[in-house]
């Protein structure tokens, strides 16, 4: 999360305009699917807060405690979340030599997961100094196939988890070190699609989700497709942070279909989308993650969220960036990412999520906008009677050129008027043949849908003199 990369500026502008052609012409129009199902299936919580890395003292904070454990999973599943995002750290499993394990700690995690009717998605990585030269936890391991045998361990010994992320925002330098690697990156992915295959695993492999913002995503991304990562992988993995909310323009969450697309181009449409951290911090300051927000806006931007990923239907994971605030202080940004707070009482977020994950899905936002009135040219009385015609545009979010029924409502002396058109790929038309003389006015509205917010467009007001005589 959150830090900046290098990347190719002519790459990086070549990317951007496909992404702005996407947008325009390839989102995806809601299939039809049971939205209600989609809430409970890809919805989850993240337990690692990544400040804590691996030179913490406590490295699986605040898991090595077995009552805060406890504490914590009785929390989730009392919410009726069911899945959560952990760390699988290698270096913790086999820290001096190769093929002496000690998987004590992510049993004791993985025994309360299951106590509580949770599904775990561990994120491996980091690994030990004997396998990366002595670097940080952060640089790849020298020989693949070190990875691919722990990896090949673990599904093995963990028969029953849905599915494995393998490593962290590798667009990252942080992340990646001493440098930015899409070559090492993949070799990674391959060894983890080998381990698979040895344990005979049917769990699906995620790669390590890309960060959307501040970095060259897209350019990372394409240098995948190159390498043939996704030969290798079932999912991937994606991080859309971004200052603007979910539903907004220019937001990195509107910019996942350009992903879904390449990845149906390039002949791999089964490959889904794994949003496996989205978040915003209930901070006091403003960042690459949003403004100072407090707890409502937090739970916006969550209900925003899941609107949009439950209604596409190649979106198979959507992760909230995390379940647990790690202090009180409201000027850390980093501390302040949970739906609960550090006590584990509630934001109003927790309830947000709480509702999606018991099938009460939010509805997607629309808007309506008017134009101005055209009034026919020729008087068509004595009186004074002119034909006007209205056009307008309905748009709703992720959806691309919607259709549905609207309600033109025109208002003038003494009398009220309505009609009724139809939105065609976002477009409508309406003529009301016989409109008198004097001041009127003209709204649109849309009722909405059991998966649309009605709204209605701003008034247009218009004039009609009476005719010389």
């Amino acid at each position: 999360m959150g830090v900046r990369a290098g990347g190719s500026r002519a790459r990086r502008a070549a990317v951007a305009c496909a992404i702005c052609a996407s947008l325009l012409g390839a989102l995806a129009s809601p299939a039809g699917a049971d939205t209600s199902a989609r809430g409970p299936a890809i919805g989850g919580v993240a337990l690692h807060p990544w400040r804590l890395g691996p030179d913490a003292t406590l490295p699986f904070w605040p898991f090595r405690d077995p009552t805060e454990r406890e504490r914590v999973f009785s929390a989730i599943q009392a919410m009726g979340i069911k899945q959560a995002r952990v760390d699988l750290r290698w270096y913790q499993v086999e820290p001096w030599i190769k093929g002496v394990r000690d998987w004590s700690e992510f049993d004791a995690i993985h025994k309360s997961a299951q106590a509580h009717g949770v599904s775990l998605l561990p994120m491996v990585a980091m690994p030990p100094a004997w396998a990366n030269g002595g670097g940080s936890a952060w640089k790849y391991p020298r020989n693949p196939k070190d990875f691919e045998d722990f990896l090949t361990a673990a599904m093995e010994r963990y028969p029953d988890i849905p599915a494995w992320e393998i490593w962290n925002e590798p667009n990252l330098v942080v992340f990646s070190q001493p440098t930015v690697d899409p070559g090492k990156f993949v070799e990674l992915l391959a060894a983890a699609h080998r381990a698979k295959e040895r344990a005979g695993s049917h769990a699906a492999i995620v790669s390590g989700g890309l960060l959307s913002s501040l970095v060259d995503t897209g350019g990372f991304f394409e240098d995948m497709i190159k390498l043939h990562a996704f030969d290798y992988v079932d999912g991937f993995g994606i991080h859309p942070y971004s200052t603007q909310a979910p539903d907004k323009p220019g937001s990195s969450f509107l910019k996942l279909p350009y992903f879904r697309d390449r990845l149906v181009q390039i002949g791999k449409p089964n490959v889904g989308i794994w949003v496996t951290e989205y978040g915003a911090s209930t901070s006091a300051v403003s960042t690459e993650y949003g403004p100072p927000m407090g707890g409502p806006q937090q739970a916006d931007r969550l209900e925003s969220a899941f609107a949009i990923a439950t209604r596409w239907p190649w979106v198979q994971n959507l992760t909230w960036y995390e379940f647990e605030d790690l202090c009180d202080n409201p000027f850390d940004v980093m501390c302040n990412f949970g739906v609960v707070r550090s006590d584990l009482s509630p934001k109003p977020s927790s309830a947000a999520l709480q509702d999606i994950v018991h099938g009460e899905v939010p509805k997607l936002s629309s808007s309506m906008t008017l134009s101005r009135a055209k009034i026919a040219g020729t008087r068509v009385s004595r009186s004074g009677r002119r034909a006007v015609t209205f056009t307008g545009r309905l748009s709703i979010v992720s959806v691309d050129r919607p259709s549905g029924p609207v309600t033109l409502t025109l208002s003038g002396p003494h009398r009220k008027t309505r009609q009724s058109a139809t939105a065609t790929g976002g477009r409508f038309t309406t003529r009301f043949a016989r409109v008198g003389p004097g001041r009127w006015r003209a709204v649109a509205q849309y009722a909405g849908t059991s998966d649309y917010v009605g709204s209605t467009s701003d008034p247009v007001a218009f004039v009609i003199k009476r005719p010389r005589r």
